[in-house]
C-alpha cells in the first residue's frame, strides 16, 4: 500500500522475498520465479476494473479507510487500491520499504493492531510517518504456489482485527488472484491471436467467413485480390465468389461444402478461378463449418491461397504453406470453439474431440480430471467413421472401470508429459483394461498408434487428449505432433480459464447469499424465497429479499434492488438492507415512514447509491382474524409492483397512478402508503426486475407474462409455484429475487407445507 511518503517495508529479521530489494544482493531462483510470475500478472492488471472494485469491497467490508493490491517483482508495484493518494496506483517502491513484503515473506496473514509497538514493522517509513498504525495483509499466491504479492487493508488509527476479518480478507484475496490470472490469460490470448494473424499475412493466405443462411461473406483484401476483384468492387455476396470459379470445378466444390455443412466438419477443396482478363489461377481452400445453438451449421470459416505454382516446380513448397495454413486454421478454430468453456466446460471440451478428427486422428477421446478426487472421466469422443461412433461411445463409457496403473492415459496424467505408442496401440490399451465392454470395443476399433497429451496449465494437469490412428492411417509425423501439442496447450488454457471463472463466480455468489437470511414462519403464513444469480461472471449484484416479524406481531416483507451489478452493488445492498431492517424493527412504523427513515439515514451516512424497494406489512386485528381477513399495507419506492393472486386465478396488480422516487435521490420526498384487505388463501408475490425485463420486451409485457404464469400455477404448492414461475419466465441476463407469501386459513390447523411455526421469542 502506498501513502506518500510511507511505504510498507520489511525489517532484516523477516524472511522477505528479496532482501531490501537492492542490486547488491543476487536474486535467488525463488526470487526470479516470483519476479517472472508477478511481471506476468502485471502485464494485464492495468486493464482490470474489477481489481479496483475488489479493493473497494475489502475496505468497505472491513471498515478500513484504505485497501491495496501489491505485486512484488524486483520492486513493489501497486496494482490496485481504494482510499489511496492520487497517483499511487501503478507506482513503484523498493521491496525493503514495503509491509506487503513482510506479508509475502511470512507466507501467511500479517495481523498488526498497533504498528509502532510491533518490532517487526515499527521502524518502517509508513509506520514512523504515522500513515499506518493498524495493518492486515494476506499473501497472493499463484497456481504454482509462488507468493507474488499481498492484499491488505490499513488504518491510521490502532484497531483490533478479528479472526473473521482475516478469513474475509483471505476469501477476497482468492477473488483478487482469480481476476489477476483472468486478465493475464486474456492478454496472452490476444498476443497469440496477433502472432497468428502476422503468420497468416506472411504466408499470403486470405481468410473468409460465410453466413450460410444469408449468403453474406466477409473476405479480407488478400482473398478479394486473389479472385480478381479491385478494392470496393466486391459486394460480399457468395454468388459473386462462385461467379469466378471455373465451371468444371463447381460440382466438386459444392460436394465438399455440402459434406462439411452436413456434419459441421472440416472443409477442403482445390479449384480454378477465372479473372475477367482471361487469367486462370488454382486456389486451395480449407476451413470448417461451425454449428449454431441448434447444432446445425450456420457459418463456414476458412482460408484460401493461390496454389498455381504447386502444379509446377514449386509444388512441395506450396504444400508446406498449405499445411501451415491448415494448422493455423485448426488452432484458431480450437481457440474460438473452446472460448465457451468458462460457461459450460463439458460441452465446450466435447467440441475438442470433434475438432481434431480427422485432421490429427482417426478417432479421439477427451478426458477431464475431477477437482475433488483427481479421478479421470471421459467427457467427449469422435470418430472419422460415423458408423463406429456407437462402438467408440461404449469404449469411452467403460474404459475407466478398473483401469490399470500402466494405462497410457494415466501415465500421461502422472508425468504431465505426452505418451506415444507408435506401434500396436491396441495391445497397449488391452493390457490396462478390466471392463469386458471396453475390451470388446477396443478390439473392434483396432488402433495402430496412439498419442496421449496431458492438458497442462501452470503445472496442473486438467485433462488428457487421446489421439488414435486406425489401420489405414499413418502415425502422426513430427509436424502433426507439434500441432497436437499446441492444440492441447490451448485447450488447457481454456480449461484453466474456466476454473478461474468458476471460483470467482462461487465467491461472488457466496458473498451475495451470505447477505440473505431465511424467512420467519408466522402463524398460518407460509413464506417462500428464491434468489437466482445472473449467468455472467460478475453475477453478484444488488437484488435482495427480506422478511421479519415486528415486536407487535406484524410480518414485514421487503424486496429491493440496488442499482448496479457488481460487488460494489452487493456491498451497498448489504448497507441499505441493514438500515431498513433496523429502522423498521426499532420504530415499528408503517412502510412509508420506514422508507422515509431509510432515505434520511442514507443521506446522513453518505451512502452514495440508489435503490428500488417495496416494503409491505401484514396486519390483523382479532376481529379481522374472526372474519378470515388480513390487511396488506405497502409503500413502493420505484420498484416493479407486487401482485396478489386469489385461489381462482384472479391476479391483482398493487400499483398507484404515479410511482414514488427511488431511495437515495431526494430524502425530502413524500412517501405514499396503500392498504388492501385480503381474504385467506390469497398469495402475495414480490419480485425484482430481472424476472420481467428482457431484451426486446417492454416492462408491461413482462409483467403481463408474469400475471399469466401466476394465474396458471396458483393451484400449486407455494414452493412449486415459485419454481414453475422461474422456469416459465426464463432468462439469465440479470439477478432475480422473489419473496412469496400464502395466507393459509386460520380456522383449521396450520398446513404441513407451511412448515413449523417459527417466530422471535419476544413476539406473541
Amino acid at each position: 500500500m502506498t501513502q506518500p511518503p510511507a511505504h510498507l517495508g520489511a525489517p532484516d529479521h523477516v524472511d522477505d522475498p528479496r532482501s531490501h530489494g537492492t542490486d547488491e544482493v543476487d536474486a535467488s531462483p525463488d526470487d526470479r520465479r516470483r519476479e517472472r510470475a508477478a511481471d506476468r500478472l502485471l502485464a494485464g492488471a492495468g486493464t482490470s476494473t474489477a481489481l479496483g472494485r475488489l479493493t473497494e469491497l475489502a475496505a468497505q467490508l472491513l471498515s478500513a479507510p484504505s485497501a491495496q493490491v501489491s505485486l512484488l517483482s524486483d520492486e513493489q508495484v501497486v496494482a490496485a487500491g481504494s482510499g489511496l493518494s492520487e497517483g499511487a496506483i501503478g507506482s513503484k517502491s523498493p521491496l525493503g520499504d514495503s509491509l506487503c513484503t513482510v506479508t509475502a515473506g511470512l507466507g501467511r496473514p500479517l495481523v498488526i493492531d498497533d504498528a509502532p509497538a510491533d518490532d517487526r514493522v515499527s521502524a518502517l517509513p509508513p509506520v514512523t510517518s504515522g500513515a499506518v498504525t493498524a495493518y492486515l495483509g494476506v499473501p497472493l499466491t499463484s497456481r504454482d504456489h509462488t507468493v507474488v504479492g499481498a492484499l491488505c487493508v490499513f488504518d491510521e488509527l490502532a484497531r483490533t482485527w478479528s479472526e473473521g476479518d482475516v478469513a474475509l480478507l483471505e476469501r477476497l484475496a482468492d477473488a483478487v488472484m482469480a481476476e489477476l490470472e483472468l486478465v493475464a490469460l486474456t492478454a496472452e490470448q490476444a498476443s497469440s491471436r496477433l502472432r497468428w494473424e502476422v503468420a497468416v499475412e506472411a504466408a499470403g493466405i486470405g481468410s473468409f467467413d460465410w453466413e450460410l443462411a444469408t449468403g453474406h461473406i466477409e473476405w479480407d483484401e488478400r482473398l478479394q485480390e486473389l479472385f480478381g476483384y479491385a478494392p470496393g468492387e466486391f459486394t460480399h455476396r457468395i454468388d459473386e465468389a462462385f461467379r469466378r470459379i471455373h465451371l468444371d470445378d463447381r460440382e466438386a466444390l459444392d460436394v465438399a461444402i455440402a459434406a462439411a455443412v452436413d456434419v459441421c466438419g472440416p472443409f477442403t477443396s482445390e479449384y480454378r478461378i477465372e479473372h475477367g482478363d482471361g487469367v486462370e489461377r488454382w486456389v486451395a481452400s480449407r476451413g470448417r463449418a461451425v454449428a449454431g445453438a441448434d447444432g446445425r451449421a450456420t457459418r463456414l470459416l476458412g482460408t484460401a491461397h493461390d496454389i498455381t505454382d504447386v502444379r509446377t516446380a514449386r509444388r512441395a513448397e506450396q504444400a508446406r504453406r498449405e499445411a501451415a495454413a491448415a494448422t493455423m486454421a485448426l488452432l484458431a478454430t480450437v481457440s474460438i470453439e473452446l472460448a465457451g468453456a468458462a460457461l459450460d466446460t463439458d460441452t465446450a471440451v466435447r467440441r475438442l474431440a470433434d475438432l481434431v478428427v480427422p485432421a490429427l486422428a482417426t478417432w479421439s477421446i477427451v478426458t477431464l480430471v475431477d477437482d475433488d478426487d483427481e479421478r479421470l472421466r471421459d467427457v467427449g469422443w469422435s470418430h472419422a467413421d460415423p458408423a463406429l461412433e456407437p462402438l467408440l461411445a461404449t469404449y469411452a463409457r467403460h474404459r475407466m472401470e478398473g483401469i490399470a496403473d500402466g494405462a497410457p492415459v494415466l501415465a500421461a496424467q502422472r508425468s504431465s508429459r505426452p505418451v506415444i505408442v507408435a506401434e500396436d496401440a491396441r495391445a497397449a490399451e488391452l493390457d490396462a483394461l478390466a471392463s469386458p465392454e471396453a475390451i470388446s470395443a477396443i478390439g473392434a476399433l483396432a488402433p495402430t498408434s496412439l498419442v496421449v497429451l496431458p492438458l497442462v496449465s501452470k503445472g496442473d494437469v486438467l485433462g488428457v487428449l487421446s489421439l488414435y490412428q486406425g489401420e489405414e492411417a499413418p502415425a502422426l509425423d513430427d509436424q502433426h505432433l507439434v500441432t497436437a501439442v499446441e492444440v492441447a496447450a490451448r485447450a488447457a488454457l481454456s480449461l484453466d480459464n474456466a476454473r478461474l471463472y468458476a471460483r470467482q463466480r462461487s465467491l461472488a455468489e457466496g458473498l451475495q447469499r451470505s447477505l440473505l437470511t431465511a424467512p420467519p414462519e408466522p402463524d398460518h403464513g407460509e413464506i417462500v424465497v428464491r434468489y437466482v444469480p445472473a449467468a455472467e461472471v460478475a453475477s453478484v449484484g444488488g437484488d435482495w429479499f427480506d422478511s421479519f416479524i415486528l415486536p407487535g406481531g406484524a410480518t414485514t416483507l421487503v424486496i429491493g434492488d440496488v442499482v448496479g451489478h457488481d460487488t460494489e452493488a452487493a456491498a451497498a445492498m448489504g448497507q441499505v438492507r441493514g438500515l431498513l431492517r433496523g429502522i423498521a424493527w426499532h420504530t415499528s412504523a408503517g412502510p412509508a415512514a420506514v422508507l422515509a427513515g431509510v432515505d434520511a439515514a442514507m443521506q446522513g451516512l453518505q451512502l452514495d447509491t440508489t435503490a428500488t424497494v417495496v416494503v409491505a406489512r401484514l396486519e390483523q386485528t382479532p376481529e379481522e382474524k374472526d372474519r378470515g381477513e388480513t390487511r396488506l399495507r405497502w409503500s413502493n419506492a420505484g420498484h416493479p409492483p407486487p401482485l396478489v393472486v386469489m385461489p381462482d386465478g384472479e391476479v391483482t396488480l398493487l400499483e398507484r397512478p404515479s410511482a414514488d422516487l427511488l431511495l437515495g435521490i431526494d430524502p425530502e420526498t413524500t412517501r405514499a402508503e396503500s392498504v388492501v384487505t385480503l381474504e385467506r388463501d390469497a398469495t402475495i408475490f414480490l419480485y425484482t426486475d430481472g424476472l420481467v425485463e428482457r431484451r426486446g420486451q417492454s416492462l408491461d409485457e413482462g409483467i403481463d407474462r408474469l400475471r399469466a404464469a401466476l394465474s396458471d400455477t396458483v393451484h400449486l404448492m407455494l414452493q412449486d409455484l415459485c419454481d414453475e414461475v422461474l422456469r416459465r419466465m426464463g432468462g439469465d441476463d440479470d439477478d432475480i429475487a422473489i419473496i412469496a407469501v400464502r395466507l393459509h386459513r386460520q380456522d383449521r390447523p396450520r398446513p404441513p407445507e407451511a412448515g413449523p411455526r417459527r417466530i422471535p421469542p419476544n413476539v406473541d
